[in-house]
C-alpha cells in the first residue's frame, strides 16, 4: 500500500478470552465510522490487497489465537487498515494481559470527521463499560443480570476482583 499521512488510533484493552466477539466488533465499528468502508481484506506479504470471502470465521478463528490480524479495504488511493495482538502481563502497565489494537487511515477531513464515531468503533474493546457523570466506571460482567450461583458469573467476578482490586476497597491505603 502507499504511503499517505495518516491517522493512527492505538487502543488498549484487557486481553482476548477465546472467541469472545471483541475483534469482529472493532471491525464492524469501524465499518459503520466510515461509511463504503468493508475491512474484508488482508494483505499478501509483497502489500497486495487478498480478499477474505470468510472473514468473520477467519477473525473468529485469529481471536481464540488472542490477535486481531491486519485487515484492510483494499483501496490503495484511500488505505484503512486494523490489526491487534496480545501483550503478556509482564509487558503491560499494571502486571495484566493487555490487547492492543491500531488502526490506521488517511488524515483527512472525513477522516477527522469520522474520528470520534471510529473511537467508539474501536473502543467496542471496552463495551461492557460506561462512565459515571462523577468519573467512576461501571462494567458489565456479564451479558445477563449478575447471578452468584451461576459458576461462570462468579467466575467472572472473581476475575475483575482479581485484575482491579481496588474495587470495594481491597487495597490498603496510602
Amino acid at each position: 500500500m502507499t504511503n499517505h499521512r495518516t491517522l493512527i488510533l492505538i487502543v488498549y484493552a484487557p486481553a482476548l478470552v477465546g472467541v469472545d466477539g471483541r475483534t469482529l466488533a472493532v471491525v464492524h465499528g469501524i465499518e459503520r465510522a466510515l461509511p463504503g468502508v468493508r475491512l474484508a481484506w488482508e494483505l499478501s506479504k509483497a502489500g497486495r490487497p487478498i480478499a477474505l470471502p470468510q472473514r468473520d470465521g477467519w477473525l473468529a478463528e485469529a481471536s481464540a489465537r488472542g490477535m486481531l490480524p491486519l485487515v484492510c479495504n483494499g483501496d490503495e488511493s484511500y488505505p484503512v487498515t486494523v490489526k491487534g495482538w496480545g501483550t503478556p502481563a509482564r509487558q503491560s502497565v499494571g502486571g495484566q494481559p493487555q490487547f492492543e489494537v491500531h488502526a490506521e487511515l488517511p488524515l483527512d477531513a472525513a477522516s477527522i470527521a469520522a474520528a470520534a464515531d471510529l473511537l467508539e468503533g474501536v473502543a467496542d474493546l471496552l463495551s461492557r463499560a460506561r462512565r459515571t457523570e462523577r468519573g467512576g466506571w461501571i462494567v458489565r460482567l456479564t451479558d445477563t443480570p449478575l447471578d452468584l450461583d451461576n459458576p461462570s458469573h462468579l467466575d467472572a467476578l472473581l476475575r475483575a476482583y482479581e485484575r482491579f482490586p481496588e474495587i470495594g476497597g481491597r487495597v490498603p491505603p496510602r
